[in-house]
């Protein structure tokens, strides 16, 4: 058999046991004292007492704030707000992460960029072209390679 079968058998068991409801009694002694229980002792007279089972729901005012000192209050109000500045620089740290991954990889893509232009200058120049063109072709060469330089650290 699967344990899940056999525990929802054994909890249903449980529930449905009769022995576990006991009743409640209740009975006043020769001085006048009122005793509960389970069983009333012989020869007193006792009255059988059905409880009624209350829940509540949790307060959704602050009810307990009420109640406290000042000292406390300024602690719990203390502990909020350090609560609300970890929040807030996290969410900063969070935000200057994306903000560096995203320079991170512009630097990438203008590294890649700049080393593709350089390469295609160096081929022009191996190619040969004229004295005309040589010059601007070197000139653009050296902007490229500062370019790589402050982009590829």
């Amino acid at each position: 058999m699967d344990i899940r079968i056999l525990c929802y058998l054994a909890s249903l068991l449980c529930a449905t046991n009769t022995s576990l409801a006991a009743d409640i009694k209740k009975w006043i002694d020769q001085n006048g004292q009122v005793h509960f229980g389970d069983i009333a002792p012989q020869g007193e007279d006792s009255v059988e007492i059905n409880p009624k089972i209350i829940t509540t729901a949790p307060s959704s005012d602050n009810s307990l704030r009420k109640i406290m000192r000042p000292g406390e209050l300024r602690m719990i109000k203390n502990h909020e707000k350090r609560g609300k500045r970890l929040i807030k620089a996290k969410r900063k740290a969070l935000k200057q992460a994306r903000i560096v991954e995203k320079r991170a990889a512009k630097y990438k893509e203008q590294c890649r960029y700049h080393r593709q232009k350089k390469e295609n200058l160096k081929r022009k120049l191996r190619e040969g072209s004229p004295r005309s063109k040589e010059k601007r072709i070197r000139e653009s060469l050296a902007r490229h390679e500062f370019k790589i330089d402050e982009y590829c650290k």
